[in-house]
């Protein structure tokens, strides 16, 4: 009988220590007496004092009231971070909690340092062609340095869809022309932690594609573009020498009977010199006569 009502008391005993245990570790679900996951710096945690550098490399620490642990702008600091009798104190960045392994009857003091994140500070787009474009990248190391690059180019400003290279600059190509595209990037350091995202838009060249003629009073000359207009020079011989002519908007070119070089799309019908030869001859020996662009052109 006795032995039955020892046993009983036991297990009381043990629900109701674990229930109180349970309590005063409320600050996380998953918490065990030896190691546990502290997700805040004071819910029910009085045994934890967080520390924060006040300016970037100062050593100014300050005990902080804040409820939870900082995610950015600070960095753990292993060393500082201690316990008076002995229990240990790490970082757990996945899930951003103070991991906490010893006596829960100690005394510790997390410390959180400056954190100075990498920054973009410009980004310049060259090199633009119809199909093409170089991003060119001004960066600021923080703490760290910087480890690599993240760039992502789309014609959907909503999507994403980053490539990574060590290099500041990166270059895409396969792009449709006369299109916006969307360009987003960001910089992460040897710690892995990244820069806030800069963003621009750029829209890539019209591709023009030129048709070759020969000379006939009759023949009508035609400019045509995948969008309907574009910048056109044309070459003319004035006085011995070659001169370029443009750049003018126009949809499309004829060359009327009386030889004169009409362009339109911009402001009615506009003239110019006629002698736009490119010294080409086809297979006849007929001059080729044919506009140029800053463009490609095939």
């Amino acid at each position: 009988m006795k032995k039955k009502l020892l046993f009983n008391f036991l297990i009381v005993f043990i629900f109701c220590f674990s229930f109180v245990l349970g309590q005063y570790f409320n600050f996380n679900k998953d918490v065990v007496v030896n190691e546990s996951d502290i997700g805040s710096s004071n819910e029910n945690v009085n045994f934890i004092s967080m520390m924060l550098e006040q300016n970037y490399g100062a050593g100014d620490y300050e005990l902080s009231t804040l409820s939870d642990f900082p995610t950015d702008g600070y960095i753990f600091n292993d060393l500082l971070s201690k316990c008076e009798n002995g229990s240990e104190l790490s970082w757990n960045d996945e899930k951003k909690k103070v991991v906490f392994k010893g006596n829960v009857s100690d005394k510790c003091y997390v410390y959180f340092d400056k954190y100075n994140l990498p920054v973009i500070k410009n980004v310049v787009v060259s090199n633009i062609t119809s199909t093409s474009l170089t991003i060119n990248v001004t960066s600021e190391k923080g703490t760290n340095d910087i480890a690599s690059y993240y760039y992502s180019i789309l014609s959907n400003s909503n999507d994403t869809n980053f490539v990574n290279d060590v290099s500041n600059s990166y270059s895409f190509s396969n792009l449709i022309s006369n299109t916006t595209y969307y360009i987003k990037v960001y910089a992460v350091d040897s710690n892995g932690k990244s820069s806030d995202i800069y963003s621009l838009s750029q829209k890539t060249k019209v591709v023009y594609t030129w048709s070759k003629y020969d000379i006939k009073e009759t023949t009508n000359y035609k400019v045509q573009t995948n969008s309907g207009s574009g910048r056109i020079y044309t070459n003319y011989y004035w006085n011995d020498t070659w001169v370029m002519n443009g750049p003018e908007i126009y949809s499309n070119y004829s060359v009327g009977s009386d030889g004169t070089f009409y362009c339109y799309g911009k402001l009615g019908k506009v003239s110019v010199p006629t002698q736009y030869y490119t010294g080409e001859k086809d297979s006849d020996g007929e001059k080729i006569y044919r506009g140029l662009t800053d463009e490609e052109m095939n």
